[in-house]
Parts: C-alpha cells; structure tokens; sequence
C-alpha cells in the first residue's frame, strides 16, 4: 500500500429489495448473517498478514443495508480492522443506513464504536414517491430516525435523494431539497438520478407499460438537476463531486478516494472493489470479490481463490483512466506534460466544444455544461 488507504466493508443484505435496485445485495436471513461475517473476518485478516496496511483514511460499511444487522457485526468488524490496522488520527468512518432501521441500539452502538458519519438513504420526502420505490419508510419515519440520530450525538450526516422517480414532478423534487435542508440540515446531500437497470421490476414496469406512470427522459432529469445544484449552492453546499454536495469541511475523504487514481481503497466482502497492491512488492491492480455471498463464504472458509483480477492497463489506458475518474471531481485531475500529450487531440477537442476549460498547473475541470453531459465527456478518455 502506498501513503493512504481507504477501506470498503460490504454487507449484502437488506430487509426488501427495492423495486429499481440491481445492486449485489439479498434478502436477509439472519442464520447466514455469522457465516458472512465470519468469512469476512477471515478476509481481513488475511490481508493484514499480506501487507501492514498504515494510514487508513476512512472506512466504509456499504451495502446494502448495514443497518439491517446486528450493529454488533458491525462494531466487531470496526475493533478488528483497527486492531490489525493503522488508522489516520481524523480517519472518516461511515455507514450507510436506512429510516426504518435506524433504532436507539443502532446509533448508540454505532457511536460508541467509533463510527463518526451516516449516509441515510431517504430517497424522497414524498410518501406516494416512496411507495413507488418499494421504500420501507414514510416520510414521518425519515424525519423520527434523523432526529434519534442526532440526539445519539450524530455530528456528521449525510442524505441520499433521488430524482426521477416515475411520476415526480421538478415541484415536488424540489420540495424534498428545501425540506431536507430546512427541516434536517445535513451536512452533506447526494443526488442520483433513477436509473432503469436490467432485470429489475423498474425495467419490466416500464417495458411491458404494467404500471400507469410517467417516466421521465434524460433531459428532464438533467434540467432538475441544474435546479438542485443552483438552489444548494445558494444554500452553501458545494458540489465537491458530480452528485455529491457538502458544507465546507464535510466533503466525504471515501468519495473522493474513489476518483483519485493516486489513492488507494481496499474492498471486503462478497462483490467489494479493490485498486491497491495487495503486497508490498506487487503491482497496484484493479480487482473485486466474487458476488455470490454463498461462493464467498465458500472460498474464504476453504482458502480457496475469491478475487477477480482486471487486466492491467498500458500507459495510455492508464492515463485516460485518471482522467476520467479525475474529471468527477469539481476541483478536476491535474495531468504531467507527457500525459497531456497522450490525450492532446481529445482534451483539444472538448475545450473547443465548451465542455473541458484548462487550469493553471496542467489542470482540466469540467464545465458548467461538461458536467451536464460527463458521461459523454468522460467516453471520449476510455
């Protein structure tokens, strides 16, 4: 590992799959939870005799719902990685959550074992809008397990929104947004679009024309959020990273880590990512672990091969990777003259479209318009 590093810790399981979701995640039975966990105990240690992981910068607990568990295979989790490794003295550690998991146990214990930032999913603010997510939780709920966090001694809280939702309207998105920074005040707000994923009921619904919604387009969804961004700017959250908004000082370190082909993450459990070396004197590869949660406990338990190893990328490829993960980034990706020189043609070509300006120091952001169209952007650095 190099100077620092950011952990991921996958848990796989949730109370219901909601309807638009093609995550690596399962229904639950509480009967498989000690054999996961105890795998994944397995993984990290093994790991820890592999390499002295030092400098841990935050840890992630994904999922998912983490909070759908026991919060003590949680905070048994957290103990061993900081046995086995060296954390950061600020070291950001996170859990993702959702309303109506959240209990008094849940957040005490979570505290207590050290965790210092949630990521709740609330999605919307609209009870017909949650409906249609298969949500677990209303409204009500969202706002009851908010404030227990908090009163918990939750310093640091972070909301996911989504837009897009069928029958959403650009009103009602924005009265979840001015909702949620007057009446919660986080300190840091993510937004994703809805996404229609293969194979999930979203994407039959909206095929086979089941459900009597209105589905909406791209641009629809793009003019929204250009509303958003505008409105939380003005409300002081700085969009640090394409959906990710923050108050100055609580940009997320494992967002950012993700984006930054100079860092480091290392990923356990069942369908964790991983861009590290895994030894000391071997190359920094991209790689994750196999997404069926039976396989993986499998494997671990046999000491049996459970990684998938991506083919390592020439110069070239590994330039255009940093580029377009970099441009993410509000701040943007700082290039070496010769790495410039690789993309010259491309990078020439989207500053005269509008959508890639130059910095000082060999620096490229993207555009207000860029980051409306950053896919696009990015496809032409792959």
């Amino acid at each position: 590992m190099e100077n620092q590093i950011s952990i991921y810790i996958h848990i796989p399981f949730c109370e219901k799959k909601c309807s638009y979701c093609n995550f690596p995640s399962s229904v639950g039975k509480s009967s498989v939870f000690q054999s996961y966990f105890s795998a994944l105990e397995q993984e990290i240690i093994s790991v820890s005799n592999l390499q002295n992981i030092k400098n841990v910068t935050s840890v992630f607990f994904g999922g998912g719902t983490p909070s759908s568990v026991s919060p003590k295979y949680i905070s048994k989790i957290l103990k061993l990685l900081q046995k086995k490794f060296l954390f950061s003295d600020y070291a950001e550690i996170t859990v993702e959550c959702n309303p109506n998991s959240i209990t008094e146990k849940f957040a005490d214990t979570m505290i207590g074992a050290g965790v210092n930032r949630f990521s709740i999913g609330i999605q919307s603010l609209n009870d017909e809008e949650l409906k249609r997510l298969s949500r677990l939780h209303n409204s009500e709920k969202a706002e009851s397990a908010y404030k227990l966090l908090r009163n918990a001694g939750a310093k640091n809280i972070s909301l996911d929104f989504m837009y897009g939702i069928p029958g959403q309207t650009k009103k009602s998105f924005k009265n979840n947004l001015q909702r949620a920074v007057n009446e919660f005040n986080p300190e840091h707000i993510s937004l994703y679009s809805l996404s229609i994923e293969p194979g999930t009921p979203f994407a039959g619904w909206k095929e086979n024309k089941t459900k009597n919604w209105v589905w909406h387009d791209d641009d629809t969804m793009m003019n929204w959020f250009v509303t958003a961004e505008k409105y939380l700017s003005e409300k002081l959250y700085n969009k640090y990273e394409i959906s990710n908004f923050a108050k100055k000082g609580f940009e997320s370190i494992h967002n950012s880590s993700y984006w930054d082909t100079s860092k480091n993450y290392i990923g356990f459990g069942a369908a964790a990512h991983s861009f590290c070396s895994l030894t000391p004197d071997s190359p920094k590869r991209r790689f994750r672990n196999i997404k069926s949660v039976k396989k993986y406990i499998e494997r671990v338990n046999a000491k049996q091969k459970f990684r998938v190893f991506s083919q390592q990328l020439n110069v070239k490829q590994q330039t255009g990777e940093k580029i377009y993960l970099g441009l993410r980034l509000a701040e943007g990706v700082e290039l070496t003259p010769e790495e410039t020189k690789l993309f010259e043609n491309e990078i020439k070509q989207q500053i005269k479209l509008g959508l890639i300006k130059k910095m000082k120091k060999n620096k490229i952001v993207l555009t207000k318009r860029g980051f409306q169209i950053a896919n696009t952007v990015m496809a032409e650095f792959v």
